[in-house]
C-alpha cells in the first residue's frame, strides 16, 4: 500500500522545480500508511495467540473434565463394595479391575502435568497433581488388596473435587474481562503493547482462583468430617490431622505465591530529590 504515496514523492523531487511540500506531503502519508499496516500485522498476531491460547485451554479443560467423569464412575462402582466385610472372589477381581481404572486415571493425569510446561510452572497445579496422585496411588493400592472402606470412597470423591477445581480455574480464565480491565489493558500501551504481553495458558490469577477452590474444599471437608457419624474417632483424628497438615501446605503456597507477585510487580521509578537552588 505505500508505494502509491512513495511515488508521488519520488515524482515531486524529480520535478523542476522541485515540489517540496507535495514531496512531503507524499512522505508523510506513506510514513502513516506503513503504520496502519503494522498496526493491523500486530492486531492480527495478537488474535492469532489469542485463539492458539483459547484452543489449548479448551484441550486441556476437556482432558481434566474426561478424567473427573472416569474419577466419579470409578466411585460410584465401588461404593457397593465398602458394605462388605470380606470381598468374596468375584469381588475381588471386581476391586482389582477398579485399582486398574484407578491407576489409569493417575497415569493421564501425572502425563498431562508432564507435557504441559505451562503446568509445571505453576506451583499452585503442581502442588493439585501431587495431591491427586498420592490419593489415587493409595486408593489403587487398597483396591488392588482388597482393602475398600469408606477411607478409600473418599479419597476418591476428594479425586473427583480437586479436578473439578482446575476445570473451574481454567473455565474462569476463558471468560471475557470486565470493562474495568479492557480499559486498563488498554491504557497500558495500545496495540503495540498488546502485541508483545502475551496472556500465559496459567496466568497468575487462575493459580490464586485454584488457591481458593482447594481452600474451600478442605473447608467442606472439615464441615463433613464433623457432621459424619459413620466414623471412628480414631478416623476423625487422623482426617483432622491430614486436613491440618493440607492447611498448613496452603498457607505455605499462598506465601509463595504473594512474594512471586510482588517480584514481578513493577518497581515504581523513584525520582531523585530537586537540585536546592543556590
Amino acid at each position: 500500500r505505500p508505494a502509491p504515496p512513495q511515488g508521488a514523492a519520488v515524482a515531486a523531487l524529480r520535478a523542476q522545480p522541485v515540489g517540496a511540500d507535495a514531496a512531503e506531503t507524499a512522505e508523510n502519508r506513506s510514513l502513516e500508511l506503513l503504520k496502519e499496516a503494522l498496526a493491523a500485522a500486530q492486531e492480527a498476531q495478537q488474535d492469532t495467540a489469542e485463539q492458539e491460547m483459547r484452543r489449548r485451554r479448551e484441550e486441556l479443560i476437556a482432558a481434566y473434565r474426561t478424567q473427573m467423569e472416569k474419577q466419579v464412575e470409578v466411585r460410584t462402582q465401588t461404593l457397593p463394595l465398602t458394605s462388605v466385610a470380606e470381598l468374596d472372589r468375584r469381588q475381588l477381581v471386581d476391586a482389582r479391575l477398579l485399582a486398574a481404572t484407578q491407576d489409569e486415571i493417575r497415569a493421564s493425569l501425572a502425563e498431562m502435568r508432564d507435557v504441559t510446561n505451562e503446568i509445571m510452572d505453576s506451583p499452585v497445579f503442581v502442588h493439585v497433581h501431587r495431591m491427586i496422585d498420592d490419593r489415587s496411588l493409595s486408593v489403587s493400592e487398597a483396591l488392588e488388596g482388597g482393602h475398600v472402606t469408606t477411607d478409600i470412597t473418599d479419597r476418591q470423591q476428594f479425586i473427583a473435587d480437586s479436578i473439578g477445581r482446575l476445570v473451574t480455574a481454567l473455565e474462569d480464565a476463558m471468560a471475557p474481562p470486565d470493562e474495568f480491565a479492557k480499559d486498563q489493558a488498554g491504557g497500558e500501551g495500545g496495540a503495540g503493547g498488546a502485541s508483545q504481553q502475551q496472556e500465559a495458558l496459567i496466568p497468575p490469577i487462575t493459580q490464586l482462583k485454584l488457591l481458593r477452590g482447594v481452600q474451600d474444599l478442605i473447608y467442606m471437608q472439615t464441615r463433613e468430617i464433623d457432621a459424619r457419624t459413620d466414623m471412628q474417632d480414631t478416623q476423625r483424628r487422623e482426617r483432622l490431622r491430614d486436613i491440618g497438615e493440607q492447611q498448613r501446605e496452603l498457607s505455605d503456597l499462598g506465601q509463595q505465591m504473594l512474594d512471586q507477585l510482588q517480584k514481578n510487580m513493577p518497581q515504581p521509578e523513584i525520582q531523585p530529590p530537586p537540585t536546592p537552588d543556590p
